[in-house]
């Protein structure tokens, strides 16, 4: 299993209203659609998946939303591939070895630059950082 390639198509964050009282995040990731594509690969063109996905995050009290929607190229086996496209076909859903490293990097990647994203426009981050306690 390889990731050979990654990116974003659309980014937007937009803070509504001001923060008020306690504020909750929902983050979420879907994948919309994945398709067979070619891609060169050294010498070769290679059969690869092109997952096309949606990261959101909604915050409570309506006081802002952040949406990154990306394209992730994935290569495998070819009968690893096909289990994939025939899965996705009939149940819209992904076999467990591929699911993990498919979104696990999404997540990681679109958090990252979601994060950069909701700091500029002073919404919460999406994930807990790290903070220090001083004891007296």
């Amino acid at each position: 299993m390889t990731i050979v390639g990654f990116g974003f198509n659309k980014i937007e964050v937009e803070k509504s209203n001001p923060l008020k009282g306690k504020v909750s995040v929902s983050n979420n990731v879907k994948i919309d659609s994945i398709e067979e594509t070619t891609m060169n690969i050294g010498n070769q063109k290679q059969k690869i998946l092109k997952f096309t996905f949606n990261y959101k995050t909604t915050y409570s009290n309506e006081v802002g939303h952040l949406e990154i929607l990306g394209e992730l190229y994935y290569l495998n086996d070819k009968k690893t591939m096909d289990d994939v496209m025939k899965k996705w076909q009939n149940s819209e859903k992904l076999p467990q070895e591929v699911t993990r490293p498919v979104i696990n990097t999404i997540l990681s990647k679109s958090t990252i630059l979601a994060l950069s994203l909701s700091n500029e426009v002073n919404l919460p981050p999406q994930v807990n950082l790290p903070k220090v306690k001083v004891e007296q």
